[in-house]
């Protein structure tokens, strides 16, 4: 993990960019699935991840 750009409760729209994973030295960005709230972030900033790793929670209005 080379970038997180959002925190928990902040607020995101569809497409927005949320972090940015190096993989074989090619970063990757990792977009917001829809808008809504960030709800948990999962990893930190220098993490080495797996593929299928959970990453971050986006919540839309009205998700539990």
């Amino acid at each position: 993990v080379v970038r997180i750009l959002v925190e928990v409760g902040q607020r995101v729209d569809e497409g927005q960019e949320l972090l940015v994973v190096e993989a074989m030295k090619m970063e990757h960005r990792i977009l917001a699935p829809r808008a809504g709230t960030v709800t948990e972030i999962t990893v930190s900033l220098g993490d080495s991840i797996a593929a299928g790793t959970l990453l971050a929670v986006v919540e839309a209005a009205g998700d539990g």
